[in-house]
């Protein structure tokens, strides 16, 4: 990797070649690099973020067309389901797949807040820890290790 986190040209051909490789050994190949060398460049930051940039973008693109489909096949549910001229049956099933998938919509978007209030506090965290690795604690860092000492002392 460059000094300055960015990828090598060798890198950049190497996630290019992952992108349609079926395993990292065969992007190896593929690329012309050794297998070790392409599995330390996958612990590198710059390759991480790489990576994670392709599928962000391909499931971006991936999630619009379902939910472009998702509006299309919602209509042909409800429209199996308002017709009584459809056997019971059917329409039965159309009503329920539309429940049971705005049922896993609703806890998919639960799930979803929860993590990104996790992401919010971890990344709160990393920056603290960043700041009390610093030469000397930060004022409210040595209060909170007195009181963590005190309490420590009061429950022995």
């Amino acid at each position: 990797m460059a000094q300055n986190g960015t990828l090598s040209a060798r890198q950049r051909r190497f996630v290019r070649c992952l992108l349609t490789a079926r395993t990292v050994r065969e992007a190896a190949r593929q690329c012309r690099v050794g297998e070790r060398t392409a599995w330390r460049w996958l612990k590198e930051p710059a390759v991480k973020v790489a990576l994670a940039e392709i599928n962000d973008g391909t499931l971006g693109q991936v999630s619009r067309a379902v939910s472009r489909l998702a509006t299309s096949a919602l209509d042909t549910l409800a429209a199996v389901m308002a017709d009584k001229a459809t056997p019971t049956g059917a329409r039965v099933s159309a009503a329920r797949s539309i429940l049971d998938g705005a049922l896993r919509l609703d806890e998919h978007l639960i799930v979803h807040d929860r993590l990104a209030e996790l992401d919010r506090r971890i990344m709160k965290f990393e920056k603290m820890a960043a700041e009390w690795s610093r030469p000397g604690l930060p004022p409210q860092a040595a209060d909170s290790e007195a009181e963590h000492e005190d309490k420590e002392a009061e429950e022995r």
